[in-house]
């Protein structure tokens, strides 16, 4: 259990229906006013409370690619950056099935993108080790074009592709008949 402010929160792994937690009506409404912006004054070992003081970094070490914190500043594991990119990905559905998922992420309305915030920053609290949000912004400028070329353009491709095969198929049989 980790403890921010006092307050435990249970952290998120893969093994969770991150799905399914997600449509539970009750945990929405409860997340739904946003948490105080945290200070930075509050938590001096976190090295990339700015966008910028992440971004100067000018190596290719992995660890420096990581941005996310733990609340000592020590980066978080790759299995937990990994959690934290699944849980973007189902939300991210979530948003398709409800239709109101952007064909890119800086076309999503401002509900979505607080939203979307929202639910980040109350299932790991790491992401909110920042100023304005800027890290679950971050995850989700990386990685939310390579989703949505898969997930929406791909499987519209084969659905297409598969529509044409079938409606072919039957022109074949009817010629048949």
């Amino acid at each position: 259990m980790l403890f921010l402010h006092g307050v435990g929160v249970a952290p998120a792994t893969a093994s969770e229906s991150a799905h399914d937690n997600l449509n539970d009506v009750a945990v929405e409404a409860a997340l739904e006013a946003a948490p105080p912006q945290l200070e930075q004054d509050d938590f001096p070992q976190i090295k990339f409370w700015f966008r910028r003081d992440w971004s100067t970094r000018g190596d290719d070490d992995l660890e420096l690619k990581i941005f996310v914190e733990t609340e000592d500043g020590n980066i978080v594991s790759e299995t937990r950056m990994d959690d934290i990119r699944k849980y973007a990905r189902n939300l991210w559905e979530i948003f398709l099935d409800e239709g109101t998922a952007p064909p890119r992420w800086g076309e999503a309305k401002p509900h979505i993108s607080q939203r979307f915030r929202r639910l980040m920053c109350a299932q790991f609290p790491e992401l909110r080790f920042c100023d304005n949000n800027w890290k679950a912004d971050h995850i989700a400028t990386l990685h939310y074009p390579s989703w949505y070329r898969y997930w929406v353009k791909m499987k519209s491709k084969k659905q297409k592709i598969r529509s044409r095969s079938v409606s072919r198929t039957s022109l074949f049989y009817r010629y048949l008949l």
